[in-house]
């Protein structure tokens, strides 16, 4: 689509979610941040609307075989898109699926670096490091028998289909079925077939037969002992090992051989996934502390388990050992009998075997999952590359070594050595140099993604992204800035300037002031959020680019006498000689972006403290340190990110945060509800109670339109209120349950008696600007920083008092305004006795820290 003809994006009346019916006009080749409260309608502009309708245009322009295999958005509620562009897009939130990718896959780096390394690298023989040489036949043949006896007789197969392929008349002497078989008379269904044959000191003359048997051609001939299974086989590339003359064949060369992704180049242990799964004791014995009975081995006390306990027991009362002791006083022999058996208990080898005989249970595969951990393969060591003949080396830099290299240490090899003929060269290095410019650098290529924070994660995604080359696209960010400081927010919209230098389209959503005043454009939504907001409050082009100041962190230094404390600590690439963290106080962690604030808090600080207070272990990544240290006995700790893992497709508002079911309660106890015998799953959309039965509750009917696109009406037996028509308008005097259900939260409780748990949970609704949103609102057309604020408030522990509380990325999506809910309540939270600890990078927080860990000073 030409540039001449559109210079603009025109939108005409939108209402996707709360937008009221806007127009709207985003400029092409330039770059447009949308900005506003959150919940004003923000990402229902740049992605209920622009991405969606740009997706299900591309995927409809598909056949109906591949079409079928995707999943595509319904129609944007929107009159008019002109020009509907192709587009990239990076959500807020994107949760990380599979436990196979690491980090290099995620980036595209792992098929660029094994194509980069096969093309420009140098090879060597992977058994003895020695140099690939060429060699003739003759040459090859004399090195390979020098090691036989004199009497020795060779014989000389080609495959059968070559064979014929060479002569249509007469049939040789001898054949073998493959190349481990004895050789045998003649078989016409054996594979390979007899060429020649001499002995040790006459194999010049047998050569010469050879070759003017097959001519030009160029066969793989399969050289074999006589009365022996020892062979070696011969392709004419001229290439061999000048050390152990291994021949080394042209398929030898192929990239897929190094590529871990590939099932050519896969380990054969592993699969390509770098580590293996075995069960682990500690996962077994959940908690030494306890008592047999009291839950010391969990697995014994599972119903199909339950009878081996009484086993186990006896068997411990032979050896004399106590089995009503807690388990870490019983002694050494228990070890044994639980891992071996002994004449009563079968042991934990005979409960595996049964794992493998019924993995094909659902049940039984996440059972045995959760008793193993994930190790470093022993035959790849985690590089999940298969032993070749060859290794391939680069700057004295090895592939496998190169693919568990860090970011920064690769993108400094490609910079001191550029090949700017070689395009996968061209594309790595943007990659990685991107990458070690967002602060991604200390990352290792061969990292699993899972074990990353959510931020490190979405800027490698952006990254992806920003490296796509191309023209006439529309690039869509939402909240691009999230975890980066300002140096590396000026990096970012240097790559949004090299895509609109392309003759690309760039919006993002996103509450920084700092990409804010670089942008080209600036469209304002609001003025509120939910039915408040939805409406286009200002568009405008930036004429002054202004550079804001890097603000300096100055929060004052509290001394404390309580507090946790760290030292030498080691887990994967990070290092922190000393950490401590003040108890009953807020405090505020910042570093830039990889130095490692999520992977220490969440992989060892949370997981050793919860370890040691409940015996349960959350992950499998492997920390070590010098010393642990605190001064005060803790009650519980808690890890807080912001995604939602517990919302499923019918979530509300309301289920999400339990005000429904006050609502059922409430009108179940009404006289006419009592009367016509209504419990409170009558009052339920998801309840076969109380769901209109036509709809399913969905308050909707998708219409299946075989070749077109499915249609979505309303359900005319509900009218759209997923209940039966004589539930629905069953009223308290004051609402009905449909008007309950679909209110603002402000409204509907004013006339309600709350606990005071909900009391609270309604107070901090509106202290968190909340208030506004209806129970009946499904989770998925809620807007970034609505969900991380219903997050924020089903995990808060309203009663908790001398815990530790670790919040991780709190502002995401959020305006200031909308943070002085959230500080408030962080106040509170340490008012009644409770550690605060915010890893965030919004200096917002600093004016309630009362002490400052920064990382950037730690490492």
């Amino acid at each position: 689509m030409s540039k001449g003809r559109f210079s603009e994006i025109k939108i005409e009346g939108a209402r996707t979610n709360n937008l009221k019916d806007i127009d709207i006009k985003i400029p092409i080749s330039k770059i447009t941040c949308i900005y506003g409260p959150s919940g004003s309608g923000k990402t229902s502009l740049a992605f209920g609307t622009l991405v969606d309708e740009s997706k299900r245009r591309y995927l409809n322009s598909l056949p109906n075989d591949i079409k079928f295999l995707w999943n595509i958005p319904p129609s944007a509620d929107v009159d008019k898109i002109e020009p509907v562009l192709p587009v990239w897009a990076l959500a807020q939130i994107n949760p990380v699926v599979g436990s196979r990718p690491v980090v290099s896959d995620l980036l595209g780096a792992t098929e660029l670096l094994t194509r980069h390394y096969t093309l420009n690298g140098e090879f060597f023989c992977a058994d003895c490091g020695g140099e690939i040489i060429k060699k003739s036949f003759e040459e090859f043949i004399e090195k390979w028998i020098k090691v036989l006896d004199e009497k020795s007789v060779l014989h000389f197969f080609i495959k059968k289909e070559s064979y014929k392929s060479l002569t249509s008349t007469g049939t040789p002497a001898r054949s073998c079925k493959g190349k481990k078989s004895k050789i045998e008379e003649f078989n016409d269904d054996h594979i390979y077939w007899e060429i020649a044959r001499c002995r040790k000191k006459n194999f010049s003359s047998a050569i010469e037969r050879i070759e003017d048997f097959v001519g030009s051609t160029k066969p793989k001939i399969l050289i074999k002992i006589n009365e022996s299974v020892k062979n070696t086989e011969f392709e004419d590339t001229g290439m061999f090992c000048g050390e152990c003359n291994i021949p080394i064949l042209k398929s030898d060369f192929s990239p897929d051989k190094f590529n871990p992704l590939v099932a050519t180049g896969a380990c054969d242990e592993c699969d390509g996934f770098g580590q293996t799964l075995d069960y682990d004791l500690s996962k077994i014995v959940k908690n030494e502390t306890l008592t047999l009975d009291e839950g010391a081995i969990p697995l014994l006390t599972y119903k199909q388990f339950s009878h081996l306990m009484g086993d186990f027991k006896k068997d411990l009362k032979r050896k004399k050992i106590n089995p009503e002791a807690k388990f870490e006083k019983m002694g050494k022999a228990k070890w044994k009998i639980l891992e071996e058996g002994d004449d009563n208990f079968c042991g934990l080898g005979e409960i595996y075997e049964y794992f493998e005989r019924k993995k094909y249970k659902r049940s039984i595969r996440i059972l045995s999952r959760r008793l193993k951990t994930e190790r470093t393969c022993e035959t790849c060591l985690g590089t999940r590359l298969r032993i070749n003949k060859l290794s391939v080396y680069l700057d004295e830099l090895e592939l496998s070594d190169a693919l568990s290299s860090k970011i920064q240490q690769m993108e400094s090899n490609l910079r001191n050595r550029p090949i700017e003929k070689d395009l996968s060269y061209k594309k790595l290095s943007f990659i990685l140099k991107t990458a070690n410019e967002l602060g991604l650098g200390g990352i290792s290529l061969n990292r699993k993604v899972k074990t990353l924070s959510s931020g490190e994660y979405q800027r490698l995604l952006l990254v992806k992204i920003l490296a796509q080359e191309g023209t006439g696209m529309l690039f869509v960010f939402d909240e691009p800035s999230r975890g980066l400081s300002i140096t590396e927010q000026e990096i970012l919209y240097d790559k949004f300037e090299r895509l609109k230098n392309q003759g690309n389209t760039v919006a993002f959503v996103d509450h920084s002031e700092f990409l804010q005043l670089k942008s080209d454009y600036l469209i304002k939504m609001g003025p509120g959020a939910g039915s408040e907001g939805g409406e286009v409050v200002s568009m405008k082009k930036v004429t002054k680019r202004k550079t804001l100041p890097i603000a300096k962190q100055s929060v004052p230094k509290i001394k404390s006498k309580h507090y946790v404390e760290f030292s030498e600590v080691k887990i994967l690439d990070l290092f922190i000689k000393n950490i401590k963290v003040p108890l009953g106080k807020i405090s505020w962690v910042i570093g830039n972006s990889g130095t490692g604030k999520s992977l220490f808090f969440k992989q060892l600080f949370y997981n050793h403290i919860e370890l040691k207070h409940s015996g349960v272990k959350n992950f499998d990544i492997p920390y070590n340190f010098k010393r642990f240290h605190t001064t005060n006995v803790i009650s519980k700790i808690s890890y807080f990110d912001p995604e939602l893992r517990t919302a499923s497709s019918r979530s509300t508002v309301g289920t999400f945060l339990g005000f429904s079911e006050l609502i059922r309660k409430h009108f179940s106890k009404l006289p006419v509800s009592e009367k016509l015998g209504l419990e409170p799953g009558c009052f339920s959309p998801n309840s076969d109670l109380g769901k209109c039965m036509t709809c399913e509750g969905r308050g909707v009917l998708e219409i299946d339109m075989q070749f077109l696109e499915n249609l979505t009406i309303k359900c005319e037996d509900c009218n759209g209120t997923k209940l039966k028509n004589d539930i629905s308008t069953i009223s308290d005097g004051v609402y009905t349950v449909n008007q309950s259900y679909n209110l603002p939260l402000r409204e509907v409780f004013e006339h309600y008696k709350l606990t005071p748990k909900f009391t609270k949970l309604l107070e901090y609704t509106k202290l968190l600007n909340l208030s506004h949103l209806s129970l009946s609102r499904t989770l998925k057309s809620l807007s970034g920083g609505e969900r991380l604020r219903l997050q924020f408030l089903k995990n808060l522990n309203l009663k908790a008092s001398g815990e530790i509380l670790i919040f991780d990325n709190l502002s995401i999506g959020l305006s200031g305004h909308e943070l002085e809910g959230i500080t408030s309540i962080l106040n509170e939270l340490k008012r009644m006795k409770n550690t605060v600890i915010v890893i965030d990078s919004n200096h917002y927080f600093s004016s309630i820290a009362d002490n400052l860990i920064d990382f950037n000073k730690l490492r």
